[in-house]
């Protein structure tokens, strides 16, 4: 609640944008108040902070301090006002976050059928929010390759619970002859022809180069992810960080126009800082390393350039 305290005190609201189609079909008919949309997102971040260490527990990728990836959830997300406020990114990455727990489920399962078409579904349904996380369908495969090894039949069952969705909602429009503007007003507006069209104001640049910088620091740890761990540890620590690079990879080829974009960064970043604080053994310096995180936070939403 503290570190949302910008949006409250700020009067702060994410602008709506065109493209976001379906979530103003949905909930746009509902006159969001400042102090609604604050309790709404703030239980949406809380929720998926929850959804995030439970993934971390259920695979037990940090004994040591397993709702520390739910801290950095809440704080990374703190960075900006866009990455708090009520919005459809902050919708759809509670699906992904279903997404995340059903496909990281398969490598301790023998029969997968109804996890990968979970996965495909809830890939499908955050698309649906905020167009960007159709790219995930990319990570589906190769969690099959790292956990599995990649077969075809199980690659399909990714794909029909990924269509099934569009399959549905094209019947639906279609009956409602809205099917020619959803595709014109929500898809077609999210691709561009150039590369790394970002359109960011000042602070939010700074809090895509802190975060950024964070993954830096991840990936020259990366030798302490691998390193006295089980060979499944390995194989989902090594999995996340190809989340993280194609959650970069979105970037491209993609008409990006809000910081809250960097939600599909901050997810799985999270969880690798969550064992990263580890390494730390001095309680003290932790201590004050989380203060730092909790004041840039909400220096960064009170600043106005």
């Amino acid at each position: 609640m503290v570190l949302h305290l910008g949006t409250w005190l700020g009067q702060f609201q994410e602008p709506s944008y065109e493209s976001d189609w379906i979530y103003h079909q949905l909930f746009g008919s509902i006159s969001w108040s400042v102090q609604s949309s604050f309790i709404v997102s703030s239980l949406l971040i809380a929720i998926q902070a929850i959804m995030i260490n439970r993934i971390v527990i259920h695979l037990k990728l940090n004994p040591e301090g397993q709702l520390f990836a739910g801290i950095f959830f809440i704080i990374l997300c703190g960075f900006h006002h866009s990455t708090l406020a009520l919005s459809p990114i902050l919708v759809a990455n509670l699906f992904f976050c279903g997404a995340l727990y059903s496909v990281f489920d398969i490598y301790i399962r023998k029969n997968v059928p109804f996890h990968l078409y979970n996965f495909g579904f809830m890939i499908g349904l955050a698309s649906l929010f905020y167009v960007p996380y159709y790219i995930f369908i990319f990570f589906g495969v190769l969690a099959l390759v790292i956990l599995r090894g990649f077969v075809l039949r199980e690659f399909f069952q990714i794909l029909f619970g990924f269509f099934n969705v569009y399959f549905l909602v094209f019947v639906l429009f279609y009956v409602l002859n809205l099917n020619q503007v959803f595709m014109d007003t929500q898809i077609k507006s999210y691709f561009s022809p150039y590369m790394f069209s970002m359109e960011l104001t000042s602070k939010g640049w700074v809090a895509f180069g802190l975060i950024f910088i964070l993954f830096i620091i991840c990936l020259i740890q990366f030798s302490f992810f691998q390193i006295k761990r089980t060979i499944n540890i390995q194989k989902y620590y090594d999995l996340i960080f190809w989340c993280l690079f194609i959650s970069l990879f979105s970037l491209f080829f993609l008409k990006v126009v809000s910081v809250s974009h960097l939600l599909m960064f901050i997810t799985p970043l999270s969880i690798l800082l969550g064992l990263l604080i580890t390494k730390i053994k001095n309680s003290l310096f932790e201590e004050t390393l989380h203060l730092i995180f909790v004041l840039t936070a909400l220096f960064l939403q009170f600043q106005n350039w």
